[in-house]
């Protein structure tokens, strides 16, 4: 390893010898001939200082060692620092400096100054926490040592590892979002015989029981006899996810849980989907629009790799971006989800539009960072829209995504 140059001199240490040199000097030369002699032996002081930290310090050895090198959120990294002194001479003064973790992490790795003997050895035990998804690193920043009359501080350069912290693989046994298109995706049938919104074909007599999605309204109003329009069928085509990446009102530790929520709920949604043989493409605005576009298991691992890209900040509402690929023909399916965590009303609105459309939108609603007042407020406007048929679902913390996503009807809760 290689000292850092120029090394750091301590001026706070330096003037006050330089001028005790200086007295010595003269009251050698007008005094006494023991005060040269004196002169003498402080004048090589730093030098025998100096090299006794060169001897020490350059041969100071340090290993770092890590329990796991591919981390999975909520899991822990076992980090070990050991520092061993193998020369006969106690090392004084080191300063350990850790690199920074992660700007919200629990625990954070302090520096410290330690005194290490001769032939012996320092091991420090650490665990280091990943309760969010993101890029960490771990490890040594730099190691510090000092002479022993701290005249001198030389640097050694080290080395930290990074690890890519990605979210959790949630294993979903069934999903619906209670919308017909989307009902018969999450059964596996992403081509043949599936309605076709844009091929509209008769109307025929309402039955007890079935969706009024589709009801000439028209027709009903003239005659008073409910008729559904029927359409031809055509191959399906897959799903489109829209993920919500736009910034939330909190900050720190707790945007971080908010945004892991929003990407657990996805990555859960395209596995379940791929492990059906449905096409799933996966869209999200941001400075560039992220888009993954696959069909079946195989894909999932580059899928899952790429939501390091995947990267929260100021931009447009999801909505938006499935009205902008509707109206420029970029939207490839009649099926789509929208993964928000924001009390948005065009979101809300897209939903509700998509009840007398050719398309089906439904909600996956991110509920984590709402207060109280604000899950009871949305509440009872999204149960109606799930009345009417909207296909609508509430996740509330990391904590029972599985479940939340795997009840087939929407709770009313009060």
């Amino acid at each position: 390893m290689k000292a850092e140059l120029p090394v750091t001199a301590r001026i706070d240490r330096i003037g006050p010898y330089s001028l005790a040199l200086i007295l010595v000097y003269l009251a050698g030369s007008y005094v006494a001939p023991f005060f040269l002699f004196l002169f003498i032996l402080l004048l090589f002081l730093p030098i025998l200082s100096l090299a006794y930290l060169l001897l020490t310090f350059f041969r100071l050895k340090y290993y770092q060692e890590f329990s796991t090198e591919h981390p999975v959120k909520g899991e822990s990294v076992g980090y070990r620092l050991i520092l061993a002194n193998e020369t006969l001479l106690p090392l004084h003064h080191l300063t350990v400096v850790f690199k920074t973790i992660h700007p919200f992490m629990e625990e954070v790795l302090p520096p410290f100054t330690t005194y290490i003997r001769s032939r012996s050895r320092l091991e420090l035990p650490y665990q280091i926490r990943c309760p969010f998804r993101g890029i960490y690193t771990v490890g040594l920043e730099y190691l510090a040592g000092e002479d022993p009359l701290h005249f001198f501080v030389f640097r050694r350069r080290v080395w930290f590892r990074t690890f890519y912290v990605y979210p959790r693989i949630l294993a979903l046994r069934a999903f619906s979002t209670g919308t017909e298109r989307s009902e018969r995706l999450a059964q596996g049938s992403s081509t043949g015989s599936v309605p076709d919104f844009s091929l509209f074909n008769q109307l025929r007599s309402y039955r007890y029981g079935e969706s009024l999605r589709h009801v000439a309204w028209k027709k009903f109003a003239s005659t008073g006899t409910p008729f559904l329009k029927s359409y031809d069928t055509s191959a399906e085509p897959g799903l489109t996810i829209y993920l919500d990446l736009r910034q939330g009102k909190h900050t720190g530790m707790k945007a971080l849980e908010t945004e892991d929520v929003s990407l657990d709920t996805l990555v859960a949604l395209v596995k379940y989907y791929l492990d059906h043989e449905v096409p799933v493409t996966v869209r999200a605005p941001g400075r560039t629009v992220y888009t993954f576009r696959g069909s079946g298991p195989s894909v999932f691992g580059p899928f899952y790799l790429s939501t390091m890209e995947l990267i929260f900040q100021p931009t447009i509402s999801p909505a938006a971006l499935y009205r902008l690929d509707r109206q420029t023909h970029g939207y490839e399916s009649n099926s789509a989800i929208i993964i928000s965590h924001l009390f948005d009303p065009q979101v809300f609105s897209t939903v509700e539009e998509s009840l007398n459309g050719d398309a089906s939108v439904a909600l996956i609603l991110n509920r984590s960072g709402y207060s109280p007042e604000e899950r009871r407020t949305v509440v009872p406007y999204l149960y109606s829209l799930s009345e009417r048929g909207a296909g609508i679902r509430f996740v509330d913390g990391p904590e029972g995504i599985e479940e939340s996503l795997e009840r087939g009807v929407l709770s009313y809760e009060r």
